[in-house]
């Protein structure tokens, strides 16, 4: 609805009644200023109007500005990141820890450490480095070991054919096309993953994770079904599909107490 068919009648008739109200230009035509652009004010929507006034009141986040100071060179938008996880997942506790890890509150033990909450803050896995967020989810060698396995895992499916950079792993990957959705959910599980093993103090598996990511494919199977959407499930999961179904019962004893650590 457009905002002059917004204002009800008895506002129109009062404005039009009196002898204060502008009288419009020769041409009929008033124009509102909308994301630094001149638009017809008939063409203008209540939702529009909205999202600019919307947009002048908000502020940045400041962990933004952290990000920018520590990423000077990346040239995403902030819409395409915030929104990636709300894309390509439907698990609310993957898009709730991605938020807290671009929002800066994921609690790692240098941060744990600043507040006296433990009494160091090295990493969890290596014991050698400050475990900042940098170093747990990419630096520290068990998790760089784990990364490289996964995407050895990942480019036999013909997913990815390279490895993944920090940029990546923190924000995701934005220069694919055909697997989007399916790499970056996987990135998604593996950072959250990752989380768990460290809280935990156990070192991630590639066994165990792939046990978790079937689990979720079989959750995202079951939604899928109930809401008449089948075939976009499988064209995002098609190339791990026989991987699931050849997923020997053999590594079940070995991954199930992780597995279920990693689900609490």
């Amino acid at each position: 609805m457009g905002i002059v068919n917004a204002i009800s009648d008895e506002w129109k008739l009062i404005i039009k009644q009196s002898q204060q109200h502008i009288c419009p230009p020769s041409n009929d035509k008033f124009q509102i200023n909308i994301e630094n652009a001149m638009v017809n004010v008939l063409k203008v929507t209540s939702k529009m109007l909205y999202n600019e006034f919307k947009r002048k009141k908000q502020t940045a986040p400041s962990a933004q500005k952290k990000i920018k100071l520590k990423y000077p060179n990346l040239s995403l938008e902030w819409k395409e990141i915030y929104s990636l996880p709300f894309t390509v997942t439907h698990d609310t506790k993957t898009r709730e820890f991605q938020y807290k890890l671009l929002n800066n509150i994921v609690f790692t033990n240098e941060k744990l450490f600043r507040l006296k909450m433990i009494d160091s803050p090295l990493c969890a896995f290596c014991q050698t480095e400050v475990e900042s967020p940098e170093h747990l989810f990419f630096h520290c060698n068990v998790t760089k070991s784990f990364w490289q396995l996964l995407c050895s895992w990942i480019s036999e499916k013909k997913v990815i054919s390279t490895s993944l950079t920090l940029e990546n792993v923190i924000f995701g990957v934005f220069n694919v096309a055909e697997d989007f959705h399916i790499l970056n959910h996987i990135i998604l599980l593996a950072k959250y993953y990752i989380y768990n093993c460290k809280l935990n103090i156990i070192h991630p598996s590639l066994k165990v994770f792939i046990a978790t990511v079937k689990a979720t494919s079989q959750i995202e199977q079951k939604i899928a079904a109930n809401s008449n959407k089948l075939v976009k499930h499988y064209k995002k999961w098609n190339k791990f599909l026989p991987c699931f179904s050849e997923f020997s019962l053999c590594f079940w004893d070995d991954v199930c107490r992780d597995l279920f650590i990693f689900t609490l």
